[in-house]
C-alpha cells in the first residue's frame, strides 16, 4: 500500500531466509523424525512465554490457555508434551494471521525455532485457502470466517 509510486511498480518477492531452508529440511523428514525433533526443541523450553509476549498478534493474554484455570487446559508440569501443546495451540491460534515477523523466535532465550512451526502452518493455510497474512488488509483470515464449501477442500467428495 502506498500513496504514490515512483518508477515502475514491482512485484514483491518473499525473501529466502535460513528458516526457509530449515523448514524444507524439517518437512523432508518423516513424521516420527519431526516429532522427535520438536520434542527435543520443546524439552529446552523454560516456559517463560517470551514468544507469546513478543508476538504483536497475540492479544488474548487475559484468557491465554497457559494461565487459564477455567477451563483448565494445561498443567504446570515441566514436560516437553505440555510445552509442545502450548506452542501448537499458539501456532494454530495465529494460523493464517501470523505475518512471520520473527519476534517470537527472536525473543526466545533458548533459541527454539518457533518461527519454523509458524511458517509450516502458514504454508498449509496458503495451500488450502490461497491466503497469505498481511498482504491484503481487507481480506479476512480463513480461520476467522465460515464457508460451507472451501474451494481447495473436497470434504464431501462431490
Amino acid at each position: 500500500m502506498a500513496d504514490q509510486f515512483v518508477g515502475d511498480p514491482i512485484t514483491p518477492v518473499a525473501p529466502t531466509t535460513p528458516e526457509d531452508a530449515d523448514l524444507a529440511a524439517l518437512t523432508a523428514k518423516s513424521v516420527p523424525e519431526r516429532l522427535a525433533y520438536w520434542r527435543a526443541q520443546m524439552d529446552r523450553c523454560i516456559r517463560c512465554y517470551a514468544c507469546r509476549n513478543a508476538c504483536p498478534l497475540c492479544v488474548c493474554r487475559d484468557h491465554c490457555i497457559a494461565q487459564s484455570r477455567e477451563p483448565h487446559w494445561m498443567t504446570q508440569e515441566d514436560t516437553a508434551t505440555e510445552k509442545f501443546f502450548f506452542q501448537l495451540v499458539h501456532a494454530m491460534h495465529l494460523a493464517g494471521r501470523c505475518t512471520e515477523c520473527g519476534e517470537c523466535q527472536r525473543a526466545c532465550p533458548m533459541g527454539i525455532p518457533i518461527l519454523t512451526l509458524k511458517k509450516h502452518l502458514n504454508g498449509t493455510i496458503r495451500d488450502l485457502f490461497d491466503y497469505q497474512a498481511g498482504v491484503d488488509p481487507q481480506a479476512i483470515p480463513p480461520l476467522l470466517q465460515f464457508k460451507v464449501e472451501e474451494a481447495n477442500i473436497n470434504e464431501r467428495g462431490w
